[in-house]
């Protein structure tokens, strides 16, 4: 009975691993955008670390990825799945904003040549041109 009375030593609270932002702020964006399932190259690239090439930020965004604290932040942040689900609704829902309010001509040009590019010529040799339209670019 007396042992009711007695005050309780305070429980100590020990953290989730990963449960915690990450002190460097650029390792924490680039843990978010994986938790995403952004592709490593990308997100190491979106978070402001510099790699020339593909390669290097793969490369790089690997042996980030060996850090334990940056497996558990990911591993605690794809947990979050009201948050996940909400931030990958925002990024559908921009991308197809975009393509809703984007125009369809902005795509395409007319070009006054033939298949091959060049200019055609009539029988007398005067040039024939021909209005096609194609995508951009090509």
């Amino acid at each position: 009975m007396q042992n009711d009375l007695l005050p309780k030593p305070p429980l100590s609270v020990v953290p989730l691993p990963g449960s915690r932002p990450l002190s460097n702020t650029r390792h924490e964006h680039y843990c978010r955008l994986r938790s995403l399932l952004c592709p490593k190259g990308q997100a190491l690239r979106e978070a402001g670390m510099r790699a020339v090439k593909n390669h290097d930020a793969v490369s790089n965004a690997t042996r980030l990825e060996r850090r334990q604290d940056v497996r558990d932040r990911i591993a605690f942040l794809v947990r979050q799945e009201e948050e996940v689900l909400a931030e990958k609704r925002k990024r559908i829902e921009e991308t197809l904003w975009a393509i809703h309010e984007g125009d369809i001509g902005d795509y395409f040009e007319a070009v006054k040549r033939d298949h091959t590019g060049q200019p055609e010529r009539t029988d007398e040799g005067g040039l024939l041109t021909e209005t096609r339209v194609r995508p951009r670019g090509c």
